[in-house]
């Protein structure tokens, strides 16, 4: 009997409760509340309404900084490029927006793109490493390397390339040349890269265009297959650019903005590759090809590497400045 009358007593505690908690909800607490949901929400909505104007204020004095650096990039770097070919290669993964500003930046400059060698997925895909081992002992090519490069079919192939597209050689500069042909067109049949222009008609100077790296999820995992992309990547972002700077006048390496980030969840970027390694004091690199900024970076960085300079530029990390010092104009 004690027992159900306690249980009893509780049950009608319980539902009391609830009573009095209606009560006062819907009496002297139900405005309250009420007022305090409605302050909150006006809150909220003015703080994402200060937040979007200066959003919109933020864009507006980018867009108004892009249009006037545009507007100055003729004036800044107009000729200093006059009758000078430079050839690209694009590294996989790079976009035709990339590319498209490399040769802006060069022509703006009065310089002309001589040909393009676009590298593709199959360069850095482990899968076909035999593929490209056997390409290149088609070409019939000598590497000239030594160590362990000579047995580095990245580095072989890096090498294949660079002989192919640029020399110091200023009787040669401009020329075409037959072998350097032969050992593109091996390449490109066997759809390890692809080819604009008249690469095999060699330049003196040379831009390396790379990607951003790819966002990667804190705390996600890579597949194995794709842990062996991203370290065949991370060797071709140095070797393709070692191999360039050794038969080149100059050598810059442009990308994106996020090219220079630092490793973190995923792979560092190409940039920051070469700005963390022995590269740095022999490469130039720009690690904002994508603003235009950046275009005005590349076309004076190009510059500087012809008279032997070197620098890095943007607003990624490892940067010297934002451009290189502009001849008659600025010091640094």
């Amino acid at each position: 009997m004690v027992d159900f009358r306690y249980h009893l007593v509780s049950i009608i505690a319980v539902f009391l409760a609830l009573a009095v908690g209606i009560v006062l909800g819907a009496g002297p607490l139900d405005k309250p509340i009420d007022q305090a949901v409605k302050d909150r929400a006006a809150t909220l909505a003015k703080d994402k309404a200060e937040l979007r104007t200066q959003n919109d204020a933020l864009s507006a004095q980018r867009d108004f900084d892009e249009s006037l650096i545009k507007e100055a990039v003729p004036a800044v770097v107009g000729g200093r490029l006059e009758a000078v070919a430079v050839n690209v290669v694009a590294m996989p993964g790079t976009s035709g927006d990339l590319l498209g500003a490399a040769r802006d930046a060069i022509e703006e400059a009065g310089g002309t793109v001589g040909g393009t060698v676009s590298l593709t997925s199959d360069w850095t895909d482990p899968t076909r490493s035999t593929d490209l081992d056997a390409a290149l002992t088609a070409t019939g090519q000598v590497s000239g390397l030594s160590g362990t490069d000579a047995t580095s079919v990245a580095a072989r192939a890096a090498a294949a390339v660079a002989s192919s597209v640029v020399t110091t050689d200023t009787t040669a500069v401009g020329k075409a040349d037959p072998a350097s042909q032969a050992v593109l067109r091996t390449l490109r049949d066997a759809a390890f890269l692809r080819m604009g222009g008249k690469p095999w008609q060699r330049a003196s100077l040379a831009v390396v265009l790379v990607p951003a790296p790819a966002q990667v999820a804190s705390g996600s995992s890579r597949s194995p297959q794709q842990a062996a992309v991203d370290q065949a990547t991370g060797v071709a972002d140095v070797q393709v650019p070692q191999q360039l700077s050794k038969l080149a006048a100059g050598l810059v390496v442009a990308g994106p903005q996020h090219s220079a980030d630092p490793a973190g969840a995923g792979p560092a970027g190409a940039v920051a590759v070469v700005r963390s390694g022995p590269l740095r004091t022999s490469v130039s690199t720009v690690d904002d090809l994508d603003m235009t900024a950046g275009r005005l970076a590349l076309a004076l960085a190009l510059v500087a590497e012809r008279d032997d300079q070197t620098g890095h530029y943007g607003n990624g990390a490892a940067a010297d400045a934002p451009l290189p010092a502009i001849p008659g104009v600025t010091e640094r």
